[in-house]
Parts: structure tokens; sequence; C-alpha cells
């Protein structure tokens, strides 16, 4: 990926995009990409965020890594709705916010004396680390894939796409204030309920993104089964039963 990335570290967050670039010959699923993309983000060796509604993953560790001499840029920075400007008086740098949706900007002051006091050419553009930026997304695609693929693994279907519909269930769920360790704990405990596995009178599993995430109420009760599941029930009813994926 590094290869591909602008001298920032950037690039456009298109699964299809990396697979092409990295796999140019071999028919590797996307399934596995947004795996793989998932498990860097996750680590925090990458970050995703929006800008006008366009993504980018941007690697986090890029400038302790990399030393550019002439730098080109192509996509914006997380920091993009800000102004960086180097302040003479104290040689440091000020953030000040820009309620414009222009691309990033820059204003060098016209000093010449770098910040260590050296003689420099008044060029210079050293935009660090990334990781107060507040521009990210609070629910970023890369939550929602974590759970998504958590569910895939956990109740068997690899092949299971993730469509608006389950996409907008997992976001109102981290919209409720549950994290992704609590939606998989909501997953865990779906896979533990006897009724929602099959056993009930029509043999049916119960097992959708949509039942599990469909409230609080089934996200909590899910939550706890998934340290105290419940024992097979007589009443195996599924008219009767709350947690049955009523429509």
């Amino acid at each position: 990926m590094w290869n591909f990335c602008d001298d920032n570290g950037i690039h456009p967050a298109s699964y299809v995009r990396l697979r092409a670039e990295i796999f140019p010959g071999d028919d590797c699923a996307i399934d596995n990409i947004k795996h793989w993309m998932g498990e860097l983000i996750s680590a925090g060796l990458v970050r995703e965020y929006a800008i006008e509604n366009k993504t980018f993953w941007i690697v986090t560790g890029w400038k302790r890594h990399q030393r550019i001499d002439r730098p080109t840029y192509k996509y914006p920075l997380p920091l993009s709705e800000m102004r960086v400007i180097t302040d003479s008086s104290s040689n440091n740098q000020r953030i000040l916010v820009d309620n414009s949706q222009t691309a990033p900007q820059e204003i060098i002051d016209s000093s010449n004396t770098d910040r260590n006091g050296k003689e420099g050419n008044g060029k210079e553009k050293d935009i660090r680390e990334v990781e107060t930026s507040q521009v990210c997304v609070p629910h970023s695609l890369a939550n929602t894939n974590a759970v998504f693929i958590y569910w895939q693994h956990v109740m068997k279907q690899p092949h299971a796409k993730l469509d608006k519909k389950r996409s907008k269930k997992i976001e109102e769920a981290l919209n409720l204030g549950y994290t992704t360790d609590d939606l998989k704990l909501a997953i865990d405990g779906c896979s533990k309920t006897p009724f929602n596995t099959g056993l009930n009178d029509r043999g049916q599993r119960y097992d959708s993104i949509d039942l599990i995430f469909r409230d609080a109420d089934h996200i909590d009760q899910f939550i706890s089964n998934s340290t105290n599941p419940p024992c097979p029930s007589t009443n195996n009813n599924s008219a009767n039963n709350p947690m049955a994926g009523a429509l």
C-alpha cells in the first residue's frame, strides 16, 4: 500500500483500487482486502477519515519512516479544514479553524528562521502526525466493516455482502453509544442463543444483523447471552419468542 500512497501517506479508501494496484494479476477477493485493511486500522497503523463525502486512508507512521525531498500531494489531509500557520514570534505552528470548504492551506511566515534557530528558506512545510485530528468521521467505515466481518465469521456467512441496509443498522447501533466490542459481544450472544441458532419449531436461524441490532433491548439481551447463554427451552414457538425475527 505504501507504494501507492501520495507523499503524505494518503490513499483513497477504495478496496477495488487497492486490489488492482497490489494484486493486478491475482484473483484476490475484495473481502480479503476489506479484512486486511480492517486489521491495519484496528492496529492503529492506518487511519480512515472522510472529507467532503470522500473517504481516505492515511498511514499513521508515514512521517517517521519517510523523508521526501520534493514531496507532491494528491489528497487532502485530515487537517484540511484547518490552516497551519508558522508563527515567527514563537517559531511554532498555530492551527486556526477555517470555515471554508476549500482545500488544505498552509501560510508560511516570511521569517527566515526555522524552529531550530537556523537560517532557512522560509518554505519548509512540515505537517506531522494527525493523531489529534478531529476531522475523522465518528463512526468510520472501519468500525462498520470490523463489526460486519466479525458477524460473517461467527455466523459462518463468508459470502454475505455489506449492503446499505446492514451498514445502516450497524451505524445506528454505534450511534446509540455501543462500541464495536459491545456489538461483537451481541453477535457472540446471538450465536450462543439456542432459539436463534435454529432450535425452534421452524428450524430456522434468526441471526441476521437486522435482528441482533434491531434496538437497544435486543443488543442488551444478546450481550447478556454472551456470558450467560440460555439453555434450550421447551418454548420454541417462533411466534411467541421476542428474539425471533419479527418482520
